[in-house]
């Protein structure tokens, strides 16, 4: 099942979190003036996991578009629950996040776009 939030209420998600990436994405969204909603859909950790491991082999080999704390987003793939994931775009950045079954961000990796 989707839901789906404001950009302002994925932000006051993102501002708690450690990690430096999720901050990142929550800067972004602060300068930010889009009404667009964010889609929140129930995600398997397990599905994605393939994917994004390829992903992180062709970005530490050099490849593929430049991104943030993917590698990070590849561990919580492993070894956290994972409830739900979001993607959002903010000008040149799509970020991809993912949320525990109690709703807080575990995981979010920034994708830059090849300028």
């Amino acid at each position: 099942m989707t839901r789906y939030i404001e950009r302002g209420a994925l932000r006051e998600l993102l501002v708690p979190s450690l990690d430096p990436t999720a901050a990142a994405l929550a800067s972004k969204l602060e300068r930010d003036n889009s009404v667009e909603l964010v889609s929140i859909k129930a995600v398997s950790a397990a599905e994605m996991l393939p994917t994004y491991e390829i992903r992180l082999a062709a970005s530490e080999s050099g490849r593929g578009p430049r991104t943030t704390g993917l590698r990070e987003f590849v561990t919580a793939l492993r070894e956290s629950e994972i409830g739900e994931g979001f993607g959002i775009t903010v000008g040149d950045v799509r970020g991809i996040g993912l949320l525990s079954p109690e709703g807080e961000i575990v995981a979010v990796t920034l994708v830059h776009a090849d300028m």
